[in-house]
């Protein structure tokens, strides 16, 4: 709980924005459900599991971009509640998705990442597809894709067979992408978000008339969606900014570079002698008589090079 407490205090400021505005939305939907819906007595239920849903659902997905291995617990509780939303309007494959696959992924989600984290409990192995392993995996996905939407059309009254069947295997694949490092699963959820969000859509447009529990948690939904959205565009650029980083630090690795960045702040080092190298898309530059505070990461640059580079969020390197 220290570790979950410490990565929501150290976001940023959009982040905590969104994570309390989300809050907030969510308490005063439930509070207005209460008080002004004529609702029947138990669906209070779904509205607050709902709630729950969301909630959850958002910290994990900001987990999920900046690669903190608790998303997976947090994750945990959120496609538990999901799953039962899901049932209770008839998405059946969405319900199995949820309950019988992402609920056991998120333990061997974690059992993975933690092979891999830094001291901050970031994911630090990211990688990038090869072109024989995606083509694979599309076939898969388009195999399974046709039929489970003819099983599910055959089979239950599912209202939108084709395009669940669609959201759910891509889940799937996207989910495998994750629990592994690759970057390209972000592509895979933001088409997956678009889904899910017409899903909804259609979900609280055919409750219109009704105004029945599903109606209001399918408005909740459509929410949370949309925020995964505009999370998982955010996720795609900065863990392919990573992927990016880390394929410099591999090729300059074995050259006896070392990666600032990537150092425990309060190891001591000897830098006398040292040469700086600054990297920008896998072309590096030579910064000779730059001293470096590696404590509170002043980085003391000539005049001259300050006015062609801008060294914020920048990859520095020392060279013996």
């Amino acid at each position: 709980m220290k570790m979950i407490k410490k990565s929501l205090l150290d976001l940023k400021k959009w982040e905590k924005f969104l994570l309390i505005f989300t809050l907030a939305f969510t308490l005063l939907y439930f509070i207005f459900f209460l008080t002004f819906v004529n609702s029947k007595s138990n669906e209070w239920i779904l509205i607050l599991i709902a709630t729950i849903t969301i909630d959850f659902g958002i910290v994990g997905e900001i987990f999920s971009e900046k690669r903190n291995i608790h998303n997976y617990l947090v994750g945990g509780i959120h496609v538990l509640f999901y799953s039962l939303l899901a049932f209770n309007a008839k998405y059946y494959s969405s319900f199995a998705l949820n309950f019988f696959f992402f609920l056991p992924m998120q333990f061997i989600g974690f059992y993975f990442w933690r092979k891999n984290v830094d001291s901050e409990q970031k994911y630090e192995n990211v990688k990038t597809f090869k072109r024989t392993s995606l083509i694979f995996f599309l076939f898969l996905t388009i195999l399974f894709y046709f039929v489970f939407s003819f099983l599910f059309k055959s089979k239950t009254d599912d209202p939108l067979p084709f395009v669940e069947s669609a959201g759910t295997w891509l889940s799937i694949v996207a989910m495998f992408l994750m629990i592994y490092g690759f970057w390209e699963q972000w592509i895979l959820w933001i088409i997956v978000n678009l889904i899910t969000i017409g899903m909804w859509a259609y979900s609280f447009s055919s409750s219109i008339g009704t105004y029945d529990a599903s109606f209001y948690f399918s408005f909740e939904l459509i929410y949370m969606w949309i925020i995964y959205l505009i999370i998982s565009i955010v996720g795609l650029t900065n863990w392919r900014k990573k992927y990016k980083s880390e394929k410099v630090f591999k090729v300059l690795k074995n050259k006896n570079m070392i990666n600032i960045s990537q150092v425990s702040l309060s190891k001591k080092f000897n830098v006398q002698n040292y040469k700086y190298y600054y990297s920008k898309d896998f072309l590096t530059y030579n910064f000779e008589n730059i001293k470096i505070n590696f404590f509170d990461l002043n980085y003391l640059i000539p005049k001259n090079i300050l006015k062609d580079i801008n060294l914020e969020n920048k990859n520095y390197f020392l060279y013996n």
